[in-house]
Parts: structure tokens; C-alpha cells; sequence
């Protein structure tokens, strides 16, 4: 029981670090035009700019985005057991509770999300990049969307690939997209 949680765990902050990390990565390539006429096409193009976003932003999902995450996971726990919203947060996110628990559960990840954007915020500010502060405060929305769609999906014992083929899907879109304007 332990080891599923912890598993789920893990497979869940990692689903939502790959998830924000290649969504930001895909969006900087299609947006950030970076000598776009050096590369032979859309593909190469957005692989390369990928996988260069991607190493920055990766690490910083991993080492600064998980641990914050865990901490928000932990507060909302320890606080819907002192509020007693009548609900125990985790695992038990189905979707058969009744309409009050909905509510309350829409409401608690409307929060969630929006905590995790107030601290994606913080290293932009703490460097005083602007561009810092745009690209932590969308990376920590995609990371606490991914990791909440992930929790629910595998509550219900759902397959979470389409989470993993999303950035996929998207960096091929772009390429084409590239392809097809820029070349």
C-alpha cells in the first residue's frame, strides 16, 4: 500500500516535470525564433531549440518545481485534515463523490495551480529577469495541471500516456507549422 503510493507518487511529479518541462520547451521554440533559416527544417529546428530549453528548464522543474510541489502537497494535506473539509485529499480523488465534494475538490486544485504559479514566480523575481518570471510562473502552472490530471487518472486507474504524447504531438505541430511559414 505504501510502495503503490510512493510509486504513484513518483510516477506522478515525474509525468508532471516532463509535461511542463517539453510544453515550455515546444511553446519557447515556436515563439523564440532563434536563426531559424541555419537549420535544414521545422524538425531539426525545434529538436534542437527543444532540447536546449528543455535542459534548463528540466532542471529546474526537477530540483526547484518537485520539492516546492511536495511542500504544497503536504500543507494541503495537513490542512483539509485541520479545516476538516469532510474530504481527505489524495489518492481518493475519484470522481463518484457527491456535488459538495466537487466543489471542494475544484476549488482545492484551483488553489493548488495556483500556488505552484506564485512560486514559479520567485526565481524570476529573486533574479529580476522578466522572461525568468513569465517562463517559471507557465512551467509551475503546466507542472501543477500535469500532476493534478496524472493524480486523477491514476485514482481511477487510468492509463496517463496521453499526458506523455502531448508534448510530443505539440513539438510536431510546431514543427510542421515552421516548416510550412518560416522555410
Amino acid at each position: 500500500m505504501i510502495l503503490d503510493a510512493l510509486s504513484n507518487l513518483v510516477l506522478r511529479k515525474m509525468t508532471a516535470a516532463y509535461f511542463a518541462t517539453l510544453m515550455l520547451s515546444v511553446a519557447l521554440a515556436a515563439v523564440w525564433h532563434i536563426d531559424v533559416h541555419s537549420y535544414s527544417n521545422g524538425i531539426i529546428y525545434v529538436l534542437s531549440s527543444t532540447l536546449v530549453f528543455g535542459m534548463y528548464a528540466g532542471v529546474g522543474c526537477l530540483f526547484y518545481g518537485t520539492p516546492i510541489s511536495l511542500c504544497i502537497e503536504a500543507a494541503e494535506r495537513w490542512l483539509s485534515k485541520r479545516i476538516r473539509l469532510g474530504i481527505e485529499l489524495g489518492q481518493n480523488d475519484t470522481p463518484d463523490a457527491g456535488a459538495s465534494h466537487k466543489v471542494v475538490r475544484l476549488a482545492g486544485s484551483i488553489f493548488y495551480v495556483a500556488l505552484h504559479g506564485v512560486f514559479g514566480l520567485v526565481p524570476g523575481l529573486l533574479f529580476m529577469i522578466p522572461l525568468f518570471v513569465w517562463c517559471g510562473a507557465v512551467t509551475a502552472v503546466l507542472y501543477a495541471l500535469g500532476d493534478r490530471w496524472a493524480r486523477y487518472r491514476l485514482a481511477k486507474n487510468q492509463s496517463i500516456k496521453r499526458i506523455w504524447l502531448l508534448p510530443l504531438a505539440s513539438a510536431l505541430v510546431v514543427s510542421i507549422w515552421i516548416d510550412w511559414f518560416m522555410f
